[in-house]
């Protein structure tokens, strides 16, 4: 089935186009026409975007939660309802993110992460963006302090064996000096 949008004013990274129509087929963008040269098949399903702007998705790097949840939930439930609320707002693929926390919380949210399936329409869940534990005292800003901690080779490596951290926020203290 091919989705076929138009009426909207598509955003390219090189300019905003008018009275143009974007072809998708298989999850991809097949075509750009202009909508006058567009022919829809019965089986295709029209979007009419009139009064709309057409974007290419968001990716979210860095967010600890939407829809009333948080990645440290380490929940299904959670990262669904997640992914639901970050598609409806324009971003298509994102990255839970954690606070420093116990290794325990830790390890709870990246193995919720790993067994997660995309449901429906929802957001891609990419993996997941770990922030600290390994953070300097002085630069750790909202994280909580109780919880940072130097880096462990055998917690970091365990996390990285999930297959699933994508991206780590760090600042081990003796990396910085201060003054």
């Amino acid at each position: 089935m091919r989705i076929i949008i138009r009426g909207g004013r598509l955003v390219t990274p090189l300019e905003i186009l008018d009275n143009k129509a974007l072809i998708i087929e298989d999850g991809k963008f097949s075509a750009l026409v202009d909508e006058v040269d567009c022919s829809p098949q019965e089986s295709d399903r029209l979007v009419d975007a009139s009064g709309l702007w057409v974007t290419p998705g968001l990716i979210d790097l860095h967010t600890h939660g939407g829809d009333g949840t948080d990645c440290m939930d380490a929940s299904q439930d959670a990262l669904h309802r997640m992914g639901g609320f970050f598609a409806r707002h324009a971003v298509s693929t994102y990255l839970p993110t954690t606070i420093t926390a116990t290794r325990e919380a830790i390890d709870a949210a990246i193995s919720a992460v790993a067994r997660y399936q995309v449901a429906g329409d929802d957001a891609v869940l990419q993996g997941i963006h770990l922030e600290g534990p390994y953070l300097n005292r002085e630069r750790k800003g909202a994280q909580p302090e109780a919880y940072l901690r130097d880096p462990d080779a055998d917690e970091y490596q365990s996390w990285f064996s999930s297959g699933v951290v994508r991206l780590m926020t760090l600042a081990p203290a003796h990396w910085f000096t201060m003054g």
